[in-house]
């Protein structure tokens, strides 16, 4: 509890993951030494999805597989041709961009025996498509619901 004075002994396992070198992180001064190296017991470098794109095809087959096992139903043909299309592409939001592009095109393209190009195409622009002008508008600007609709825009 929270504020007791009694021990209460757990085994607990932390797993931290982050994009960036954290000795140079220390050695900068952006995050804490003691930190450091209280967490880093064991570490593992799990490269990027681009730096492992053979890695892509059995992935796609994954997703895939479960997305339609969660929803029963049967699992559309993705041709080679589709395969090699989304190996090449960019996935800036690394593995959990990949899962979510064939999650959302499986399951918007139920009809579909098999999907093309162009089903993948139309649900990656909606997650890559840059958006411009993010500013937050300075305190007191407008009130929550302008905020809201600004954010939705």
């Amino acid at each position: 509890m929270l504020g007791s004075s009694k021990i209460i002994k757990s085994n607990v396992r932390v797993v931290i993951v982050t994009h960036k070198s954290l000795p140079e992180q220390v050695s900068e001064g952006l995050f804490r030494e003691d930190l450091y190296y209280r967490i880093n017991l064991i570490h593992i470098h799990v490269p990027s999805l681009y730096q492992r794109r053979e890695d892509i095809p059995l992935l796609i087959k994954h997703f895939t597989k479960n997305v339609c096992q969660s929803y029963e139903f049967d699992e559309p043909l993705i041709s080679d041709e589709v395969i090699q299309w989304l190996i090449i592409q960019d996935y800036p939001g690394n593995i959990r961009q990949l899962k979510n592009i064939l999650e959302r095109t499986v399951l918007l393209s139920l009809d579909k025996k098999e999907l093309f190009i162009k089903n993948f195409q139309n649900n990656m622009m909606a997650v890559t498509k840059k958006t411009e002008n993010l500013a937050l508008p300075n305190i007191g600007e407008v009130n929550l619901d302008e905020l809201e609709q600004r954010m939705i825009q």
